[in-house]
């Protein structure tokens, strides 16, 4: 019996990699004006930033429909196959709750749901160890049981280089965004242990915002065998400097780099950055 495991484009897993990781992930959807695109078949990743940036319409993001899932879920109880699928944060999304619609409508017994509390590269953190664990050998229960413990101990942390993503998006007024671009404030963001987006803090200018959100990773010691993963949008190099301020915290470890997509990238625009990983401390924002 084979275990097929399922996630959704915001884990930032694309092309050749999906099968590299022999895994399902199907596409959130993202709407500019009238017209709406899937992430990742019909609209790619540069494109969607080019379109960020030269769009007067501010893009929307909805989750998949239940079919996308039914699909593949009738695919897997024809094979007698095992289904494991992880969502992107329910605080988010309303994805985790039409992956439950899809497993009543496929009636299959053999799928376990999970609710990562997380995106973007907490997801793929926890997409990439399920799959080790499943090359590993492990069984489902014992695959459940440890991303169970990794989402509750999983630390992101976002370095915003824009403020207009969340002015367009509601979550500034319009004066907060016009101060904080005048002073060139750079937020710092993570999310809390229900998964819902909050501000950890700002920085005039990238260098300072540096150095908070990486002395935020001394609060919670870093577990090495479950890896260190970055992300980023737009600009490598705010990338690099990102990493060597960070890695500084860590020693010299082995590290994944992913480029964030467009459900995520749609909210933290251009020049953002993000930092995952697992550590012996729950969340207790």
């Amino acid at each position: 019996m084979a275990l097929t495991i399922v996630t959704d484009s915001s884990c930032d897993i694309r092309g050749d990699e999906i099968n590299k990781y022999n895994i399902k992930v199907v596409p959130l959807n993202v709407t500019f004006g009238d017209k709406n695109y899937k992430e990742g078949v019909d609209l790619d990743i540069d494109n969607f930033y080019k379109m960020l940036e030269e769009s007067k319409d501010f893009p929307k993001t909805s989750q998949p429909s239940p079919q996308d899932y039914v699909d593949i879920f009738e695919e897997a109880k024809k094979n007698n196959d095992e289904v494991l699928v992880l969502t992107i944060s329910s605080g988010l999304s309303g994805t985790y709750q039409t992956v439950g619609v899809a497993k009543d409508i496929a009636e299959y017994d053999k799928i376990r749901i999970i609710d990562s509390l997380t995106c973007l590269t907490g997801l793929r953190l926890l997409v990439i160890n399920a799959v080790k664990f499943r090359d590993m050998g492990m069984s489902l229960d014992e695959i459940v049981n440890e991303i169970e413990y990794m989402k509750h101990h999983i630390h992101l942390f976002a370095i915003v280089d824009t403020l207009e993503g969340f002015y367009k998006g509601g979550r500034l007024s319009k004066a907060e965004y016009k101060i904080g671009s005048l002073l060139n404030l750079k937020p710092y963001i993570t999310l809390n242990k229900e998964g819902k987006i909050i501000k950890n803090g700002q920085s005039l200018g990238y260098i300072k915002a540096y150095i908070s959100a990486s002395g935020q990773t001394k609060k919670y010691p870093f577990i090495e065998k479950y890896g260190l993963f970055f992300g980023y949008t737009v600009g490598e190099d705010k990338l690099h400097k990102f990493i060597d301020k960070s890695i500084k915290q860590f020693g010299n470890v082995a590290y994944d780099v992913s480029r964030i997509g467009c459900a995520a990238g749609s909210h933290i625009g251009g020049g953002a950055v993000c930092l995952a990983y697992i550590s012996e401390k729950e969340r207790d924002e």
